[in-house]
């Protein structure tokens, strides 16, 4: 079980810079638009990071509970991370 929590430290970590990544959009939103990086394509490889590593936790940890449970942000994540990486995006 600790297995599972110490994966899921890191995985939480992705998903904090991911609401660092959405607050500097929201305070410098003509900067970074004007940046290499397309932010809304990079918040969804954030997301399916974040995703992928949280999984794993999600697995090593399933066992040592009873019942079937399956964590809401399993199912909702990656709908989230498809989104934005298929988002029409006009190119400036």
């Amino acid at each position: 079980m600790a297995a599972g929590y110490r994966l899921w430290v890191p995985g939480a970590a992705v998903f904090v810079i991911a609401l660092a990544l959405s607050v500097a959009d929201y305070l410098r939103e003509n900067r970074l638009e004007a940046g290499p990086v397309d932010l809304v394509r990079a918040m969804g490889v954030v997301f399916i990071v974040g995703l992928l590593v949280l999984d794993g936790a999600s697995l090593l940890l399933f066992d040592d509970f009873p019942g079937a449970t399956v964590p809401v942000g399993v199912l909702l994540t990656p709908i989230l991370a498809f989104t934005l990486l298929v988002a029409d995006r006009p190119i400036s």
